[in-house]
Parts: C-alpha cells; sequence; structure tokens
C-alpha cells in the first residue's frame, strides 16, 4: 500500500521539528541572531576594514599602510571610543606587551586646519592601523596609534592599562585628534554626571573646562556639523581582563560656535566601570 500524500508530508515536518529542536539545544536553547555584515546595517561605526565588531570580541588589528577602502557611514564619528584600543588590551592579556609607546602630544603642537599627515607620520611613525569615516558628506582618514602593557600602572585597578590616539584628515590635513588612556599618570577619565548640566545656548567654553577639566581631543568641521564650531572631546575607556572580560567605554564632543557657547552635545557610554 502506498503511503498517504499528507501522511509523508507530516512525517518530514515531524523530522524537521526533531532537527530544530536538537540544534536550538545546541545553542543552548536560543535561536542564533545574525548582527552585523556587509548586508545589515546593525555593525554602524566598525572599522572599515571590518575587523571588529561591537557586540563580540575584537580581533585584534594589524599595522596598515594605506586607508581603508570602505569608509564608515554619515553618523559614525570618533566620539564612539575606538575598538582597536580595546583589542589592543585584550591582546595584552596574553602577550603582555602590543603597540609602540608614545607620549601624548602637547595641544599646541596640533593644528587643526594646518598640521598634514605627512607631519603626523614622520613624528609619530608608522600608525598602528588607519580607516576612514565619512561625515558631513566628507571622507575622512583616520591615523590611530596605541599602546598597551600589562606591566604598567593602572587609574583603575585590575583594568589593562591603555593609551591611543586617532588623527582625522581632509586632503591630508589634519581636522581632528582625540586621545586616551587607561594609565594612571596620563589618564582621561572624566565625570560623566556632569555632562547633564553642560546646556546649548547657555553653557560657555571656559564653563565646560571648569566644569569636566581640558579637553583631551579637538575638532573642527567636517569632524563637527557647524562650519564655524570647534568641538571639545573628552574619552575614555578600560577593560578588566580573567575570565569574564569588561570592557567599560564612554566618551562626549561639545561643540561651541565662535563666540563661545554650546551648540551640540554629543555623549555616548557603554558596558560596566
Amino acid at each position: 500500500m502506498e503511503p498517504d500524500e499528507g501522511d509523508e508530508g507530516e512525517g518530514h515536518e515531524r523530522a524537521r521539528g526533531k532537527e530544530e529542536e536538537s540544534a536550538s539545544k545546541r545553542n543552548g536553547g536560543h535561536d542564533r541572531v545574525a548582527v552585523g555584515g556587509p548586508s545589515g546595517g546593525a555593525d554602524e561605526g566598525n572599522s572599515s576594514d571590518h575587523r571588529a565588531h561591537y557586540g563580540m570580541l575584537p580581533v585584534p588589528p594589524q599595522p596598515s599602510m594605506g586607508a581603508a577602502s570602505q569608509p564608515l557611514e554619515e553618523g559614525a564619528s570618533m566620539r564612539r571610543p575606538a575598538p582597536w584600543c580595546i583589542a589592543l588590551a585584550l591582546l595584552v592579556l596574553t602577550a603582555g606587551c602590543a603597540g609602540r609607546d608614545f607620549t601624548r602630544p602637547a595641544p599646541e603642537s596640533l593644528v587643526l586646519g594646518k598640521t598634514t599627515y605627512a607631519e603626523i607620520n614622520g613624528r609619530f611613525g608608522s600608525p598602528y592601523r588607519e580607516s576612514t569615516v565619512i561625515k558631513n558628506e566628507k571622507t575622512l582618514r583616520v591615523a590611530s596609534y596605541a599602546y598597551a602593557t600589562s606591566a604598567g600602572e593602572s587609574l583603575v585597578g585590575g583594568v589593562t592599562p591603555a593609551r591611543g590616539i586617532d588623527f582625522a584628515f581632509l586632503d591630508q590635513v589634519l581636522v581632528s585628534y582625540q586621545f586616551m588612556s587607561s594609565f594612571k599618570a596620563d589618564h582621561t577619565d572624566f565625570d560623566e554626571t556632569k555632562v547633564p548640566s553642560i546646556k546649548k545656548g547657555v553653557t560657555t567654553r571656559d564653563e565646560v573646562i571648569a566644569l569636566l577639566g581640558p579637553p583631551t581631543g579637538m575638532q573642527i568641521y567636517p569632524m563637527v556639523a557647524g562650519k564655524d564650531d570647534a568641538g571639545l572631546g573628552w574619552s575614555y575607556n578600560q577593560v578588566r581582563g580573567g575570565f569574564a572580560i569588561k570592557i567599560h567605554q564612554k566618551a562626549l564632543v561639545v561643540s561651541v560656535n565662535p563666540a563661545g557657547v554650546v551648540t551640540d552635545v554629543q555623549m555616548t557610554m557603554s558596558g560596566e566601570r
């Protein structure tokens, strides 16, 4: 007697159901969800060479002599703590040291709109990593330098100390830099609880600096929206090692107009302290 088509279809459905149930158990009872990727938008703000993704442990980047070919999307900015700095600290957990050490440059030695890529390269050497980012419809070249060591003294106990700096260039001319460090000697931590007191159209540049201390980064157009505005930046991130990796990141950019009045406040923060 030949099997009924309906019975055969039900058999297939039962078999497929058992396979899916088995796969779900292998995955801890949860369906696997794909995040980001070339066809998705969830990985906005990732490196343009896609070596690291937020939401998973980043792969330590390698030195690059040329800018990445695919830039970050509009809206991704250097106010987001750099994933390469986190990757570097994670690498130190097993290697002990990573990157090339450098000294934080004096702010007066970096002139936005004048200092060139060649000058930065000659002063700091080849970047630890290069990428590109699109800001206000302009494609910028970003050179990143970083260093981390397990032998250093961190601001917070249990943290792998690291320092890094990002330089952004438009047509090979500097338009932004942001320094960050979790070393005790030159840390860039700031009190984010004071940020809500900064009011657009009211608070002045001097009041912001009195509130948070001197900025550790500066930006001009197109890194900030206003062509005559200047951006004051603060950035800090830390990585705790061990069996449970804990990453804490925060960054702030306060834009001010030529009169010295705040025009915009952008704050991002994630992870456990």
